[in-house]
C-alpha cells in the first residue's frame, strides 16, 4: 500500500514523501503474481506489476541523486526512460489543473494572453479564464462609449489636421469597424457550433452602434445572438451599451430564453428606455445608466427583485436631471444592500429623508456613493450629525459615546461618534468605500454644516479604504455647503486610506495640504480650480506638494492643470508615480536609460524627497538615477546644471521627424518591463548639459499600440462622443503653446496640458539633434547619467490611446499596480464601478 503526499512546498518538502507499508506491499506482490498465474493475460495485474516497479526505480533515482549509492544489484546508474531526475519538475508535473486554475484566478486579464502562447497545461487555463467574458460588437459605430473598443489597444487617428488626416481617420475608423464586425461574427458562429465553448461563457458585454441600421447588418446580428443567448447556459452577468431603441429586441430575446442572470447592466446614452415589459427575478446586481427621463420605467423591475438586490447603480448624466429622478425608496430594500451608487436630484421635500433612510438602514453596505447633480434639500447635514451621534436622542439605537478626535489641525471641539460594543460606528458600521460629490445646489439653497459634519461622520474610521469628496470649483457653491480647508482635517485620522479623490480648497495652503493627506494613501486625484491662482502658476504648487507627499503614492490624477507637459506632474511634483490623469487623459510613467546599456530604472524605489527651488528639474532624482540636477529652462532661456560625474556621457538623440526604428514594447506578466535602447554615446565632455523642456512638434505614425497625431487623442469623455473626435483647441490658456510650433495648436487637454506625442521605445538612436541641448520624442532627458551609468536618465511619459481609456481602464491600473484608484464591488459587472 502506497500513499503520497501531493500537497506540498518546495522548501518544506524538497523531495516527494511516500510512505511504504513493507507488508502490504509484499501480499500485494504475491497476489498479483497470483492472478498471472491462473491468467497469464490478465492486463490489469500486468499494469499494476509494471506501475509498481516505475515507482521502486523512481524512488532509487532519486535517492542516489543526493548521495553515493552503494555497489549492488538494486542501483541503478541511470534512470528510466520519460522520468525527471529533477524532483521540482516531477512535482510540477503532479500539480492537477484545478490548482492551476486556482493560480491563474489571480492573474489580470493581460498576463492571461500572454499564458495563451506559453506550453503549459495554463494556456489551457487562460483560455478557458479568458472566454469567461465576451464582448460583442453589433455594427461599430462611430460613438465610442457604444460604437468600439475590444480586447485590442488599436488608436484611430483624430480628426485633426488636414484634409489628409481626416481622411486617414475615416480610413482607420473603417477599418476598425470592419475588424470588430468580423470578430463579433466569429464569436457568434463559435457559440453556436460549439457547446462546450458556450458552457463557460459568464459575462457578455453588448455594445449597439447608435447609426440607423441602413445595410440591415443589426437586424442580422441580432438574429444571430437569437440563436446565442439559448446556448449560454451558465450565463451570470450582462452588460448592454446601446441607444434606447436598440437595447428593448435585445432585453425581448433574453427574456425568451429564460437566461438566470445574476447582474444586469444597462447603458442608455441618449434617454430611458422602456423596461416595463421585463421580468427578471432574483438579480443581485442592477446598473442603470441615461440621460434624462424618469426612473418609472424601472421601478417594476426593481420590485421584482426588492428582497435580492444587493449591488445597485442609478446614474443620470444629464447635467440638470429632472426632479422625478429621485430614489425609488419604496422599490428599494436598503437593508440588503451592499453597494449603492446613485446620481440623481434631492428635492426639498424627500432629500434629506431619503439620506437619513440610507444612514439609518443600511447596516450592510460596504460601498456609498451619492453623486447630487441638483441638491435642493438643506437638511442632508441633519441626517449625518444625527447618524454621527447613533440617533441617540430618539432612543432607536444605543451605543456608547465615544471621543474619536479634537477637530483636526484646523481647532474644533472633541467629536463623539456613537459606537456599538465592538468598537464600530452605528451608522453604517462596514463602511469601506464612501464618495460624495456635489454638482449643482439650488437658487436658494443654503446648508453650512453639511461637509463639516460628513467629516465628523467620517472620523475616526479605521476601515474605510477609498473616500471622494467633490464639490463644484464654484465658489459660491462650496460656501453654501461648507466646504472649506477644515474639511481636510479629518483625513490623518484615517489611517487605512489607500484612495483619496478630493477638491483642493481655496484657503488651503499645498504645503500643509500634502502633510495632511495620509502616509498610507497609494492613489490621489486632486479637483483644481483652474481660475485659482495657485494653479495658474504649478510649478511652485507642485513644489509645495511634493515635501509630504506619501512615499508609496503609485497615482496621481488632477482634473486640470496649466502646464506646458505632463510630465512637469512628475518632475515637480510626484516623481514616486506610475500613472498620471489630467482629465481624461491618461499616461504611464517610465525612467528610462538611454546610452547604458538595456533595462531602464523602475519607479518602484522611491526617491529622496528633498527641498529645492522651483527652477530645478527633479532635483531628487538625480541620487535616484546616479545622475546630475538638470535645470529647467523655457524657450529662449537656459539654465545650466553642474555635473557629479565629470565625464559622464550623453546618449545620441534621435531626430523626432526620423521614426525608423519604432517599436511597441509591451511588457508581458510584469509591471515592470525591461526595454532595450542602443548604447554608445558622444564623446566624453565636461561641459554642463543643458535641458529644454518644449512641446514636441511632430504629427506621429499611427500603429498598433501607439497613440500619436495629436495631443487630444488621448482625451476622451465616455458620456460626450463629441470628444472622441475633438475640434482643435484654443491655445489662450496655453502658456507657451503659441511658440512650440505648429502642432501645438491641434488641442491637448482643453488647450491646458499637451501629451506631446507618444512614449516611443526606441531601439536605435540617430546623430545628436544637438551637442548642447536634448529632444526626445518619447520624453523628456533629464540628464547625463552618474558613475558608471554611461548614460542619460530619461522621463518618458506614454499617453494611452483613447479605447483603452474608454473600455479597459480599470484592467491597466491594476496591472500597473495602481488598483487603489479604483473602488471594486464583486457583485456587480463590471467588478470595478468607480474610479476615483
Amino acid at each position: 500500500m502506497v500513499l503520497t503526499m501531493h500537497s506540498y512546498h518546495p522548501r518544506l518538502h524538497p523531495m516527494p514523501v511516500e510512505i511504504w507499508d513493507a507488508d502490504d506491499l509484499n501480499d500485494n506482490v504475491v497476489d498479483l503474481h497470483a492472478a498471472l498465474m491462473a491468467d497469464p493475460d490478465n492486463v490489469e495485474a500486468k499494469a499494476m506489476l509494471h506501475a509498481r516497479s516505475q515507482t521502486i526505480d523512481k524512488l532509487l533515482t532519486s535517492s542516489t541523486s543526493s548521495t553515493t549509492p552503494a555497489p549492488g544489484p538494486t542501483a541503478s546508474p541511470h534512470p528510466p526512460s520519460g522520468f525527471h531526475a529533477n524532483p521540482y519538475s516531477r512535482q510540477l508535473e503532479r500539480v492537477s489543473i484545478e490548482i492551476w486554475r486556482e493560480v491563474a484566478l489571480f492573474l489580470p486579464r493581460r498576463d492571461l494572453k500572454t499564458l495563451l502562447f506559453v506550453p503549459h497545461i495554463l494556456s489551457r487555463v487562460s483560455s478557458q479564464l479568458l472566454f469567461r467574458e465576451l464582448d460583442l460588437h453589433f455594427t461599430g459605430g462611430e460613438y465610442g462609449f457604444y460604437g468600439g473598443g475590444g480586447d485590442s489597444d488599436d488608436e484611430a487617428t483624430g480628426g485633426h489636421g488636414g484634409m489628409r488626416d481626416r481622411d486617414m481617420g475615416v480610413d482607420e475608423r473603417e477599418r476598425d469597424e470592419g475588424r470588430h464586425a468580423q470578430r463579433t461574427a466569429d464569436i457568434l458562429t463559435r457559440l453556436i457550433v460549439d457547446q462546450k465553448f458556450a458552457n463557460a461563457v459568464r459575462m457578455l458585454k453588448i455594445y449597439c452602434s447608435a447609426r440607423r441600421d441602413r445595410d440591415g447588418s443589426m437586424a442580422f446580428q441580432t438574429g444571430m445572438l437569437m440563436n446565442v443567448l439559448p446556448k449560454l447556459t451558465n450565463l451570470k452577468n450582462m452588460y448592454l451599451s446601446a441607444p434606447s431603441e436598440s437595447i428593448v429586441p435585445v432585453l425581448r430575446i433574453l427574456q425568451t430564453t429564460g437566461t438566470k442572470l445574476h447582474g444586469l447592466s444597462l447603458h442608455s446614452p441618449d434617454s430611458p428606455a422602456d423596461l416595463s415589459f421585463l421580468e427578471l427575478r432574483n438579480l443581485s446586481h442592477f446598473s442603470y445608466t441615461t440621460s434624462g427621463g424618469t426612473l418609472s420605467c424601472i421601478t417594476p423591475l426593481l420590485g421584482l427583485s426588492r428582497h435580492s438586490l444587493s449591488s445597485l447603480a442609478l446614474e443620470n448624466t444629464h447635467t440638470s436631471p429632472s426632479p422625478h429622478w429621485a430614489f425609488p425608496l419604496s422599490y428599494v430594500s436598503v437593508r440588503n444592500l451592499t453597494s449603492l451608487n446613485f446620481t440623481g436630484h434631492f428635492s426639498k421635500e424627500h432629500g434629506a429623508g431619503i439620506m437619513g433612510e440610507i444612514l439609518r438602514d443600511g447596516r450592510q453596505i460596504e460601498n456609498l456613493s451619492i453623486i447630487c447633480c441638483a441638491l435642493d434639500s438643506g437638511g442632508l447635514s441633519r441626517e449625518f450629525k444625527n447618524a454621527s451621534a447613533g440617533w441617540s436622542s430618539s432612543g432607536s439605537m444605543h451605543g456608547t459615546s465615544t471621543p474619536t478626535g479634537s477637530g483636526g489641525p484646523f481647532g474644533g471641539s472633541a467629536q463623539h461618534v456613537t459606537l456599538n460594543s465592538n468598537g464600530t460606528p452605528i451608522a453604517l458600521p462596514f463602511l469601506r468605500h464612501f464618495a460624495f460629490t456635489i454638482s449643482a445646489i439650488g437658487r436658494r439653497t443654503s446648508d453650512r454644516d453639511l461637509f463639516c459634519s460628513i467629516a465628523d461622520f467620517l472620523r475616526g474610521r479605521r476601515s474605510l479604504r477609498s473616500l471622494k469628496l467633490i464639490v463644484s470649483c464654484d465658489e459660491h457653491v462650496q460656501s453654501a455647503v461648507g466646504f472649506s480647508a477644515a474639511v481636510w482635517g479629518v483625513l490623518p485620522s484615517l489611517e487605512g486610506l489607500r484612495g483619496l479623490a478630493i477638491t483642493y480648497p481655496g484657503d488651503l495652503t499645498a504645503g500643509l495640504a500634502s502633510w495632511l493627506v495620509p502616509r498610507s494613501v497609494r492613489a490621489l486625484t486632486l479637483s483644481l480650480d483652474y481660475g485659482n491662482a495657485t494653479t495658474r502658476d504649478p510649478v511652485p504648487f507642485l513644489s509645495s506638494l511634493k515635501q509630504g507627499m506619501p512615499p508609496n503614492l503609485k497615482f496621481i490624477g488632477l482634473s486640470e492643470l496649466n502646464v506646458r507637459h505632463a510630465s512637469l506632474i512628475v518632475e515637480q511634483g510626484f516623481p514616486t508615480v506610475r500613472v498620471v490623469r489630467v482629465g481624461q487623459s491618461y499616461w504611464t510613467v517610465h525612467h528610462r536609460k538611454y546610452g547604458g546599456g538595456s533595462g531602464y530604472s523602475s519607479l518602484g524605489s522611491s526617491p529622496s524627497l528633498g527641498t529645492a527651488s522651483s527652477r530645478q528639474l527633479l532635483p531628487s532624482m538625480s541620487s535616484h538615477f546616479g545622475g546630475s540636477t538638470a535645470g529647467l529652462s523655457g524657450p529662449g532661456q537656459s539654465t545650466a546644471s553642474s555635473s557629479n560625474t565629470p565625464h559622464g556621457r550623453l546618449s545620441p538623440i534621435r531626430d523626432p521627424s526620423d521614426r525608423t526604428g519604432d517599436r511597441d514594447q509591451r511588457p508581458p506578466l510584469s509591471s515592470h518591463p525591461s526595454s532595450s535602447s542602443a548604447a554608445g554615446g558622444s564623446g566624453a565632455s565636461s561641459q554642463p548639459r543643458l535641458v529644454q523642456l518644449r512641446p514636441l512638434t511632430h504629427t506621429g505614425h499611427p500603429h498598433s499600440g501607439h497613440t500619436h497625431g495629436h495631443p487630444g487623442s488621448s482625451n476622451p469623455h465616455p458620456p460626450h462622443a463629441h470628444l472622441l473626435n475633438p475640434v482643435p483647441s484654443s491655445s489662450a490658456h496655453g502658456g507657451d503653446s503659441a511658440r512650440g510650433g505648429p502642432s501645438d495648436s491641434r488641442g491637448g487637454y482643453g488647450g491646458l496640458v499637451g501629451s506631446g506625442g507618444s512614449g516611443h521605445h526606441h531601439q536605435s538612436m540617430g546623430p545628436p539633434a544637438s551637442s548642447s541641448s536634448g529632444l526626445m520624442s518619447s520624453g523628456i532627458l533629464l540628464g547625463p547619467g552618474g558613475a558608471g551609468s554611461a548614460g542619460a536618465a530619461v522621463l518618458d511619459l506614454e499617453p494611452w490611446p483613447r479605447r483603452r481609456v474608454l473600455y479597459h481602464v480599470a484592467e491597466w491600473l491594476e496591472w500597473l499596480g495602481c488598483e487603489d484608484a479604483l473602488v471594486r464591488d464583486q457583485s456587480a459587472f463590471p467588478a470595478w464601478t468607480m474610479t476615483l
